[in-house]
């Protein structure tokens, strides 16, 4: 068994020290090679890395670095990947193996120290120098093996991934566990526990495991909330790898949404399934379909072919079925995207029924809103026509019609949709309503809107009791009059309106609650300054922990390349503009998402309330919520430092430790428990107990790390 094999025994998560009872009789025989630190050494499977800090009792962990593995994605010299981690032998000794790199190499040793600082030194068994780093070529290595202790190679690490057949389901329903098993040992056991999320068990159960897929039923959840699955594998007596997954049960998804989207529609055959699986590893319960349609005005997918007006992009109606049964599949609700007062130039031919200026001449979008007249004498295109949707009117009746059939399932169609997300251009503030022989004529157009609104959702809860139906408000347009009609409140944000963070915390925090609603927030690389094409990792990091301390959440990613395994973000309001993500970026929205999905019903859910209770915390934002069915207050917060825009793009982050906190509790409020939990630092991604003081009413604890967010619960009883 070669030293690659005996360090793929167990899974890279952190620098334990294994203990004596994890090596095999054929491991012991390599031990040799860690009894001490030393040079690489080299065998034909690749390069062993040795290095000891015995003498220093600060240092938590030592990462590998170097030009074989990109600096270990270190961000301004800060590591967090655990995939870089060297673990640690019984003699003391870390070590790392990694694959064989190219003939000449450089790297160093990057030491975390127990107050967070990153130490980056060469190696110091090794003369050779670039700068700082060492530099090596592999014919300068001794050989790791000799002939005395040829061993025989192991083929698998152990392996344990985790799925729901639902991304959500209804209290009272059961789902089922997809456990991917993957080890070199037979005998294989799964234990499988659900909590709450503050750590309750509710359900325990043990189950013989087999390589491959293993799927469990687990029983239904009575109440509402985030549940944690946790899986252990075992095997030979021992733990080989444990994995937990958010077990979301809502009977209102709205309550508790993540959105993602489509945007391509091209005409080849994919892997459906896995794209939906994609979505719901991200824990993104419901879907957009943007740009989807063969006209503005008309919606229901009925052809397996057309071009989409106006712009002329070539659709295949199958993939859109696909993709929107693939979702279903797996409890991810889909929307179409629709523009409901908007008319490709077909549809207006047929329906002449537009809205009009004050000077009663029909208005058109083309990027901007103008007058049909005015667009021909500037040369400018014609989109499509702005429509007269208030009550009473032909298009009103048309496109009510058209939005029905479009949820229906019906024979002549290919696929039906589960809601809308009905899209606006950007109107000012004050915008009012213009149309022939309309009584509302001269009404505000946001008050307009709100009634044909109200209506498609009256329409959508008929055909779909789970459908959705939310409204695009552009920099907050029309948002106070879509409180009271649609399920949710998506915004979209541009920097001009909302620069800071403060912003986005107060627009998410502010709206929920006024409304108690789910707010949704899109905002655009290429609206930072300067423009970026991808979300760079702090910034995204960012602006996820601002929505989330508001209450809310953040538009991010969608349209699934499973060949690649790439999920893709945004870039700018142009779709299909999106720009595939990187892996740290993906790895960084699951678990922020995960963070999300746990809390549900502590930070957001129907039942949970703003709480006007401002706790100072040093460099940071905060915002309170109340959740009075757990008896428990969440406080959210978001660590902004010296850099309070959200289009600023810092290189790395540093962990803040051990920040006091301390503030008064409510009147006739006595705390029992305090959590904490922060989906930046793995020690506490679940929520954990922290130690807490209350005297005469007030309340202190420590927060011991926060990078960019985190989550306090206070569960409390009444004196």
């Amino acid at each position: 068994m070669s030293l690659r094999q005996l360090i793929a025994l167990t899974v890279i998560l952190s620098a334990n020290v294994l203990s004596a009872d994890e090596l095999s009789v054929s491991d012991k025989e390599f031990d040799f090679a860690l009894r001490k630190a030393g040079p690489p050494l080299r065998d034909a499977s690749g390069v062993l890395f040795r290095f000891s800090n015995l003498d220093d009792e600060e240092v938590e962990a030592v990462y590998l670095a170097g030009s074989f593995n990109s600096w270990a994605n270190n961000d301004d010299g800060v590591v967090n990947n655990p995939r870089f981690l060297m673990r640690q032998a019984p003699s003391g000794v870390r070590y790392a193996f990694i694959d064989t790199p190219s003939p000449t190499f450089e790297y160093q040793f990057v030491l975390r120290t127990k107050n967070g600082e990153m130490i980056w030194m060469p190696d110091p068994s090794v003369d050779a120098r670039s700068g700082n780093n060492s530099v090596l070529s592999l014919s300068d290595l001794d050989p790791l093996r000799t002939e005395s202790t040829q061993v025989v190679a192991s083929t698998r690490k152990d392996r344990l991934a985790l799925s729901l057949d639902r991304v959500w389901v209804e209290p009272s329903v059961a789902n089922t566990l997809n456990v991917d098993v993957g080890s070199r040992l037979t005998n294989l056991g799964l234990t499988v526990r659900v909590l709450t999320a503050l750590g309750e068990q509710v359900y325990r159960g043990s189950i013989l495991a087999q390589n491959g897929l293993n799927q469990i039923l687990l029983p239904p959840m009575e109440a509402t909330g985030g549940y944690i699955v946790e899986v252990e594998l075992v095997g030979s007596g021992r733990s080989l790898a444990t994995e937990t997954i958010i077990l979301s049960v809502t009977d209102r998804p709205a309550d508790d949404l993540r959105y993602g989207f489509f945007a391509s529609y091209p005409d080849d055959s994919k892997d459906y399934d896995a794209k939906a699986t994609m979505l719901a590893d991200l824990y993104v319960n419901a879907v957009e379909f943007y740009d989807y349609f063969p006209a503005h005005g008309k919606y229901a997918p009925n052809q397996s072919q057309y071009s989409f007006e106006p712009f002329g992009v070539p659709i295949n109606g199958l993939d859109v079925k696909a993709k929107i049964e693939a979702c279903q599949r797996k409890g991810i609700l889909a929307l179409a995207y629709i523009s409901a007062y908007a008319a490709s130039e077909s549809i207006y031919r047929q329906i002449t029924d537009p809205m009009t200026d004050a000077d009663g001449r029909p208005k058109v979008f083309n990027g901007e809103i103008m007058a049909e007249e005015d667009a021909d004498k500037r040369g400018k295109p014609k989109w499509f026509w702005l429509m007269n949707i208030s009550e009473g009117a032909e298009w009103r009746t048309y496109i009510m019609d058209e939005l029905r059939r479009t949820l229906e399932e019906n024979h002549d169609d290919l696929v039906a949709f589960d809601g809308f997300e009905i899209d606006t251009y950007g109107d000012p503030a004050d915008a009012r309503f213009y149309a022939k022989n309309s009584r509302l004529s001269e009404e505000p157009l946001a008050e307009v809107l709100q009634g044909f609104v109200s209506d498609v959702v009256s329409m959508t809860r008929e055909v779909k009791p789970h459908g959705l139906v939310s409204f695009n408000s552009v920099n907050e347009f029309g948002v106070q009059n879509m409180y009271e009609v649609t399920d949710f409140l998506f915004l979209e944000i541009w920097r001009w309106q909302a620069k800071r963070l403060s912003d986005l915390v107060d627009i998410c925090y502010f709206h929920h609650g006024a409304s108690n609603q789910r707010v949704i927030l899109k905002l655009y690389p290429a609206d930072m300054e300067p423009a970026h094409k991808s979300w760079p990792k702090w910034t995204l990091a960012r602006v996820l922990g601002a929505t989330m301390t508001g209450g809310g959440s953040l538009m991010v990613a969608g349209e699934p390349d499973e060949a690649s395994s790439t999920m893709h973000a945004l870039n700018s309001l142009y779709y299909p503009d999106h720009q595939a993500m990187s892996a740290a970026n993906t790895d960084l929205l699951r678990r922020y998402y995960k963070h999300d999905a746990m809390l549900y019903e502590y930070s957001h859910g129907d039942g949970v309330k703003n709480l006007d209770l401002r706790v100072p915390v040093e460099g940071s934002i905060t915002r309170a919520f109340h959740a009075p069915e757990k008896n428990a207050m969440c406080l959210q917060l978001l660590r902004v430092g010296d850099r309070p825009d959200w289009s600023d793009a810092p290189a790395s982050i540093s962990p803040a430790h051990n920040l006091e906190v301390s503030f008064n509790l409510p009147d006739d409020v006595s705390v029992k428990e305090v959590f904490y939990a922060t989906p930046d630092t793995p020690a506490y991604h679940s929520p954990t107990r922290i130690e807490f003081a209350e005297v005469s009413g007030r309340i202190s604890f420590t927060i011991p790390e926060l990078i960019v967010h985190g989550s306090i619960i206070a569960v409390y009883e009444r004196q």
